[in-house]
């Protein structure tokens, strides 16, 4: 593994499987960055293999590169004193800003690892996280609807399709599942109310079926004892 101008480097070379102890990702998962520099450089290689996990379809090695990014982010302060950023000057109010906005978008990637790894409470989270650190964030919303309707809260993922709308308006796949959901809903509504109805019937036809009971349980009794009559007569 080398470390070369702030940028890990991996020989070519290498190439095993992400369940061995030697994985690929190691050298960048186990690494410990110092100065700011050195985490940021870390952060962005992270991003780079976790974006080439997702396109591979490596989820569970894309969400640990994720969350170590993550980590690494939220070790690095807004005020940093490092001494490698003594020429950082600029106003910490930005640099907290920025911060916030790429948390938003490590959340959201992580959020869609969760998802297609069918752990939608752990993508939920993640999503709401990424809105609550930028809530321009569009992706943000619009992972906060897909792991809202992996977990049956249409009306939740309705909500967080809207808000998504509203910062990006003319996104036709957005539009696309606002419509989806719209229709889930109306026909979870349509379901909800047959099915009250069907119990409210149900009662009702038990209340028919106890009379109904009593009526030939009565129609008996007249019989019985009409034909007690009818046998005295015989008598």
């Amino acid at each position: 593994i080398i470390f070369l101008n702030n940028i890990y480097y991996l020989p070519k070379t290498m190439n095993l499987s992400s369940s061995s102890p030697f994985s690929p990702h190691n050298d960048v998962l186990t690494a410990s960055p110092t100065t700011t520099t050195e985490k940021q450089s870390l952060i962005e290689e992270l991003k780079r293999r976790g974006r080439l996990s997702v396109t591979s379809k490596r989820y569970p090695d894309a969400k640990d590169l994720y969350t170590k990014a993550i980590d690494t982010l939220n070790s690095i302060s807004s005020s940093s004193n490092d001494d490698d950023d003594d020429d950082n000057n600029g106003n910490n109010n930005d640099t907290s800003n920025n911060k916030s906005q790429e948390l938003a978008i490590l959340f959201s990637n992580r959020s869609l690892c969760y998802l297609q790894m069918n752990i939608p409470n752990e993508s939920y989270d993640d999503a709401l996280n990424a809105t609550c650190h930028d809530e321009s964030y569009v992706k943000g919303f619009w992972r906060l609807g897909q792991a809202s309707m992996a977990l049956k809260r249409t009306e939740e993922a309705l909500i967080a399709y809207e808000k998504a709308l509203v910062l990006d308006k003319d996104n036709k796949a957005l539009m696309k599942e606002c419509d989806k959901v719209k229709k889930q809903l109306e026909k979870e509504k349509q379901e909800a109310k047959e099915e009250a109805e069907r119990i409210a019937n149900g009662t009702n036809d038990n209340g028919d079926d106890d009379h109904d009971e009593k009526n030939t349980e009565t129609k008996k009794a007249i019989k019985t004892a009409s034909s007690l009559k009818e046998e005295k007569k015989v008598d």
